[in-house]
C-alpha cells in the first residue's frame, strides 16, 4: 500500500488536539481528544467508508506508520466521567476549517512512561491501495501528546465524617444509623466512580453483636445475657442518588456529587442478631483525571464507628 504526496484529492489533511491540553496522566483511562479534518478538492468527495478509515498512527524507529496500540490507545468516545488535563493552553482552533471540511474524533489514552511525548499523526485510505498521511511534506500536520504520572494523594487528603439519622426518620427507638461519607478534602476534586475490589456494593461487609446487658447484682455464675447490640457495616458505589432502606425507612444516600457513603446500623435486641462476620471492603476510587487511589475500610470499639485506610497497592 503506497502514501500518496498530492493534493489531487483532498486539499487539505489535518489533526489537532480539541481538549484543553496534550496532556494526558498514563493511568490508562484519561484521555487526550484529538480532531482530524478532510478537506477535499473541489469537486472531489470524500464518503463516510473513507472517513471511518481514518487512523492515528506514530512513526517507528524503521519508519513505518504503527496504528496505536500497547501504551497508546485510541478510542472514538468521550468517557464523561473525565475532565481534561487542567494545563489549558495547549489546544488548537479549529474553527477556521473551511466549510466543506469532514471531522472525525478521536480520543487517546496512556500508560507511557512519565515525560513521554509521542507524535502522532493521521491516515487515512483513499481506496485499497493508497492511504494519505499528514506526515507528507504537502500536509505537514501532526500533534504530540505527553504523558504525565498519575497524582499521588495521601490518607490527609481525604476526608470521611458521619451524620446521624434521627430516630423520628427510622421510626423505632431500638436502632441507630449514621451515614457516612468519605470526600477528597480540597474542593476542587471529586471522585467520579468507586470499582469495589472486595465485598461488593450494599453488603454487609462487617456484622459483630456486643453484649449490653445490666448486670445489676446478678451473681456471676447466674449471669444470662438479655441485651445486645448488633452492628452493620455497608458501602455504597459513587453515582445516582439511591437509599438504604431499614424497617419500610428509606434513607437517602449520594446527595452529593463527587461524595461516598457508607452505613453504619446498629440495631438493639433481646438476643444476638448476628455472629461476627468481616470480608475485606476495598475500593478503587478514581478522580475526575481517571487517577485511581485504593481505599480499605476499617472498624473501631467493635463496629460502632468506622474509619477507612489508604493504600499504596493491592
Amino acid at each position: 500500500m503506497s502514501y500518496n504526496n498530492d493534493t489531487q484529492w483532498i486539499s487539505a489533511f489535518t489533526l489537532a488536539v480539541t481538549s484543553s491540553s496534550n496532556k494526558v496522566f498514563s493511568n490508562g483511562r484519561h484521555q487526550v481528544e484529538i480532531t482530524v479534518g478532510v478537506t477535499p478538492q473541489e469537486g472531489e468527495e470524500v464518503t463516510e467508508e473513507q472517513m471511518a478509515s481514518i487512523q492515528l498512527v506514530t512513526l517507528d524507529d524503521d519508519g513505518n506508520y504503527q496504528e496505536l496500540s500497547g501504551e497508546l490507545q485510541l478510542g472514538t468516545e468521550r468517557d464523561e466521567r473525565f475532565d481534561y488535563h487542567p494545563d489549558a493552553g495547549s489546544a488548537s482552533d479549529t474553527t477556521d476549517l473551511e466549510s466543506t471540511t469532514q471531522r472525525r474524533t478521536f480520543y487517546v489514552s496512556s500508560t507511557r512512561p512519565e515525560g513521554s511525548q509521542d507524535t502522532l499523526y493521521a491516515v487515512i485510505s483513499k481506496n485499497e491501495e493508497t492511504r494519505y498521511v499528514t506526515h507528507s511534506s504537502e500536509f505537514g500536520a501532526s500533534v504530540t501528546v505527553e504523558s504525565v504520572v498519575p497524582t499521588q494523594v495521601g490518607a490527609d487528603d481525604f476526608l470521611l465524617w458521619a451524620d446521624n439519622v434521627s430516630d423520628r426518620e427510622l421510626a423505632t427507638s431500638r436502632a441507630g444509623c449514621e451515614i457516612y461519607s468519605l470526600a477528597f478534602k480540597d474542593a476542587e476534586r471529586r471522585i467520579v466512580a468507586s470499582v469495589p475490589r472486595g465485598a461488593g456494593e450494599g453488603v454487609a461487609y462487617y456484622q459483630n453483636h456486643l453484649d449490653i446487658s445490666p448486670w445489676d447484682d446478678a451473681n456471676e455464675e447466674e449471669y444470662v445475657p438479655t441485651r445486645f447490640q448488633n452492628f452493620y457495616h455497608h458501602a455504597y458505589k459513587v453515582g445516582e442518588p439511591k437509599e438504604f432502606v431499614f424497617q419500610g425507612t428509606a434513607i437517602p444516600l449520594n446527595q452529593t456529587p463527587g461524595v461516598m457513603n457508607f452505613v453504619r446500623l446498629k440495631t438493639i435486641s433481646d438476643s444476638p442478631e448476628v455472629e461476627f462476620h468481616h470480608d475485606a471492603s476495598r475500593w478503587e476510587l478514581l478522580d475526575q483525571y481517571g487517577n485511581a487511589h485504593t481505599i480499605e475500610m476499617k472498624q473501631f470499639n467493635d463496629g460502632a464507628g468506622m474509619d477507612f485506610e489508604l493504600l499504596e497497592y493491592i
